[in-house]
């Protein structure tokens, strides 16, 4: 597993990387911690770089892209290390908000996955909301909606992770804008900018479903859709939840699936 925090120098990282560490240690789990840049030669060189008094002009921060990109692929064996847990202090995702410009640093990282196999049989997309403590709101941070029920400026990101989970795409938007585009508009980038090949079945709760993403899924890009819905509350009507809760001997019947262990993974009619 691969756990990122992100955020600026001073915001707590070290912090809650150290607490969770010991969580997961005293809950039985191996733990690794990476900090970005790393200790490893390349990344040496960028903490130098980083010091010089032109570090934020173009042409340096161009160079930067490349050795971070650089730096992440001389870590990327130990995310194929399945026997611990690897916390990582930033990511790429940093890159994108330091180096500019940040598509020449998004397409510059997605190049490192051809070195690696990743797992491209499932996908992960959630939506992030990053709020800012101040009274005014900008071109890009905007006022949107909050399950904090805060009033303060957001900057959305969605973010798609593969089975991984490897960050396999990415994207800030401004705070008053709906998230439900951003499901399509992430897999629509995956698909241009990957070899991905098959189908793509997406599962998706009430935040994102709507019209318009199951016609892209299912008419427009010839994928599939599946909806996912609470039993709880008034979500579903009586006669589904009777449909899902109960069981007959015809044709209301619970298949179950199970591992090679014997231990159930999911159930399904």
């Amino acid at each position: 597993m691969y756990i990122v925090f992100e955020g600026i120098d001073g915001a707590g990282k070290s912090t809650q990387i150290q607490l969770l560490k010991e969580w997961l240690e005293n809950n039985g789990f191996r733990v690794e911690i990476l900090v970005e840049p790393t200790d490893s030669e390349v990344g040496k060189l960028i903490r130098k770089i980083l010091q010089r008094p032109d570090a934020t002009t173009d042409r340096v921060q161009k160079t930067l892209g490349l050795l971070f990109a650089a730096d992440r692929m001389l870590i990327m064996d130990k995310l194929e290390d399945k026997s611990k847990i690897i916390i990582s202090d930033r990511s790429f995702i940093s890159s994108l908000a330091y180096q500019e410009p940040a598509d020449w640093i998004e397409v510059l990282n997605k190049h490192i996955k051809d070195e690696f196999d990743l797992d491209y049989s499932k996908a992960y997309f959630d939506c992030t909301n990053f709020y800012f403590e101040i009274d005014q709101e900008d071109e890009f941070r905007k006022r949107g909606p909050s399950k904090e029920k805060r009033s303060d400026p957001i900057i959305g990101m969605a973010l798609l992770l593969s089975n991984d989970v490897v960050p396999i795409d990415m994207n800030l938007y401004p705070g008053n804008e709906s998230e439900k585009p951003q499901l399509r508009e992430r897999i629509e980038a995956v698909k241009e900018t990957s070899e991905f090949s098959g189908k793509i079945i997406q599962v998706a709760d009430k935040g994102l479903n709507c019209a318009r993403n199951i016609y892209a899924a299912v008419k427009e890009a010839n994928d599939g859709y599946i909806f996912s819905k609470s039993i709880h509350g008034k979500n579903l009507s009586n006669i589904e939840k009777q449909w899902v809760l109960l069981e007959d001997e015809i044709a209301n019947v619970w298949h179950i699936v199970k591992d090679s262990n014997g231990k159930i993974l999911y159930k399904y009619k």
